[in-house]
């Protein structure tokens, strides 16, 4: 809870005034003020937390000198991420197509799976080229992070308020976006969010690209003695695959529109 105050007060030296401070507090509780809500679609609390987390980063944004060592832990966690997933793609492909007639989850997964390969390829060529790059830069840019966004973390009033500001912290301004969408996907095409977000606060080139691969790095599918289960984690995998590569190809598009003469 003293995290909570601190941050608190650090938003509201900042201007930023999207929160819902508690009434009282003490050891055992915290008394927050009643909201009536406003019955308010999901796609429009989507574009109300887009708006505010860019006003949060713009309002909290600083700079500060490269920390190489945690460029490169940043570099060589998602590499072995991405290395691992090879592996374990490539070894379940293997077990399944051994079987003799395919359940409907192991079809599933076989019939697109080259787009986990896919995505794996191009995470693993967009984090090398992005950490030769990021090498270069003498500053990076920093901000408060929710951390935490969801559908569910933010109150539709006369007024707007997120909530749950337990895992926020200073860090790198992708990461609100990245988790709303990993959060969020399966609700909504992120493709407008996106463009809405960056049109208020817009990204380097470097933080694009780390996004871009965060966003495109394939879930864990495990597959259980469950088939509907299976299929419904499949599907999932596929959605979000999907929902990334639209973002990135929208804002591709985009870009090569702004360099043609």
């Amino acid at each position: 809870e003293n995290k909570n105050k601190m941050i608190y007060d650090y938003l509201s030296s900042r201007g930023f005034m999207y929160y819902l401070e508690p009434l009282k507090r003490n050891e055992d509780y915290n008394l927050y003020q009643y909201i009536e809500e406003i019955d308010t679609p999901n796609e429009q609390k989507a574009l109300d937390i887009i708006h505010i987390m860019a006003l949060l980063h713009k309002k909290t944004t600083y700079y500060k000198e490269i920390n190489l060592d945690e460029i490169k832990e940043i570099y060589e966690n998602t590499t072995n991420q991405i290395l691992y997933l090879f592996e374990y793609y490539h070894n379940l492909q293997e077990t399944l197509e051994q079987e003799e007639f395919f359940s409907p989850s192991s079809y599933m997964l076989l019939r697109e799976i080259s787009s986990i390969y896919g995505s794996l390829n191009y995470c693993k060529e967009e984090i090398d080229r992005w950490y030769e790059t990021i090498k270069q830069k003498k500053e990076i840019r920093l901000c408060l992070v929710h951390n935490n966004l969801d559908i569910s973390h933010i109150l539709e009033s006369e007024n707007k308020y997120l909530i749950s500001w337990s895992k926020a912290k200073k860090d790198l301004p992708i990461y609100d976006f990245y988790h709303f969408f990993n959060n969020c996907f399966e609700m909504m095409d992120f493709s407008l969010l996106y463009k809405e977000y960056i049109a208020n606060y817009p990204l380097t080139k470097e933080e694009e690209a780390l996004l871009f691969v965060f966003i495109s790095i394939p879930e864990k599918v495990i597959l259980d003695l469950d088939e509907y289960t299976n299929c419904l984690k499949i599907k999932k995998l596929y959605t979000k695959l999907s929902r990334a590569n639209n973002i990135i190809l929208n804002q591709r598009s985009k870009q090569q529109k702004q360099e043609q003469p």
